[in-house]
């Protein structure tokens, strides 16, 4: 009985999540345009690129230490799936810094899911249909008339690798030995 409160408790809050990384998109961007105003594009870019980086590298080093001994058949595949591909997303997929909020935000849903679902692919095909609903949203009704609107596909690829991020990591936590 307490599980099944659980799970339905954790569902709502994924609805939750989900809604607001959709539905709030807007308001983060206003906010983002406000500091962007107040200080220099490239202060904001290079911080947020610093702070991105500073935690892939803090969370792999805490990776390393904990697991590298007992693990090493998942830290080549860990490093190849989350670390390798972001400095080539970072040159040729990111507008700014701010872009690798689409690896936390997906990163956090597919965390949630897999607690729920306990299936990978489950998770990562929902993970892929929300992402997909978000950049949809955004091109048919937030920006819509908008003529420099346009679909973002390198967002939905950034959000597939953020559940990817986020699976990876729930594997390790749930097998951390």
């Amino acid at each position: 009985m307490f599980e099944s409160k659980k799970i339905t408790m954790l569902k709502i809050i994924i609805v939750i999540y989900s809604s607001l990384m959709i539905f709030l998109h807007r308001r983060v961007n206003e906010i983002v345009d406000i500091l962007y105003k107040r200080y220099s594009f490239e202060s904001i870019d290079r911080f947020l690129f610093y702070l991105l980086f500073g935690i892939i590298i803090l969370t792999l080093g805490l990776f390393i230490i904990r697991h590298l001994r007992d693990k090493l058949s998942i830290v080549a595949p860990a490093v190849l799936i989350i670390i390798f591909p972001i400095p080539l997303m970072y040159i040729f997929l990111f507008v700014s810094s701010v872009e690798a909020v689409h690896f936390f935000q997906y990163a956090i849903l597919a965390i949630m899911l897999i607690m729920i679902f306990k299936n990978i692919i489950a998770v990562f095909s929902i993970s892929v249909v929300l992402g997909v609903i978000d950049e949809l949203y955004q091109y048919f009704v937030l920006y819509a008339g908008d003529l420099d609107a346009y679909m973002d596909f390198n967002d939905m690829f950034l959000n597939v690798h953020g559940a990817l991020i986020g699976i990876i990591i729930s594997l390790i936590v749930r097998n951390p030995s």
